[in-house]
């Protein structure tokens, strides 16, 4: 699909240089006015509405959220579970892994192992170890599975600066 904007032609999913500018201060900090963001990008408070309407209709913004401090809400532990599943289980593993509610994303790979990558939260790490002993070790179809405890986070990527 392709939409025509003041002379010239996008794809859809393409962003401009003022969508550019939008999604960064979004992305810095998603509680922005619309008349807060005209003014850092130089722009109409209508202008700003309508771009990032119409970013959310082509699907370039999917959702607005919040990032919390987990460890503040006493999980402690964040662990990256790396999964190697049967062939043709992957599907179903990943689909009851994220139906957890310890785990936060699931994520679903080819052409290697893991298969399946999935982000954790625990209180403590005896939580995390019965966690993958008592809900994923035991799910039909697991051939292994490993664990990374996060010790740091340096950069959170939904909060990158977004200059394409």
């Amino acid at each position: 699909m392709f939409v025509v904007k003041r002379g010239y032609v996008m794809r859809d999913g393409e962003v401009d240089e003022i969508d550019r500018k939008i999604l960064s201060i979004l992305l810095d900090d998603g509680r922005k006015s619309f008349n807060e963001i005209s003014l850092m990008v130089g722009v109409s408070t209508g202008t700003v509405a309508n771009r990032v309407r119409k970013l959310i209709e082509r699907g370039v913004i999917k959702r607005f959220t919040v990032e919390l401090d987990w460890r503040k809400l006493g999980f402690d532990v964040f662990a990256i579970i790396l999964i190697e599943a049967e062939i043709g289980k992957v599907k179903d593993v990943s689909e009851e892994l994220y139906s957890y509610p310890e785990v936060g994303e699931v994520y679903t790979g080819i052409g290697g192992t893991p298969h399946i990558v999935a982000f954790v939260r625990a209180s403590e790490v005896n939580d995390l170890f019965s966690f993958m002993q008592n809900k994923v070790a035991v799910l039909e179809g697991i051939k292994s599975v490993r664990s990374v405890i996060v010790g740091e986070s340096r950069k959170n990527k939904s909060s990158l600066d977004y200059s394409f």
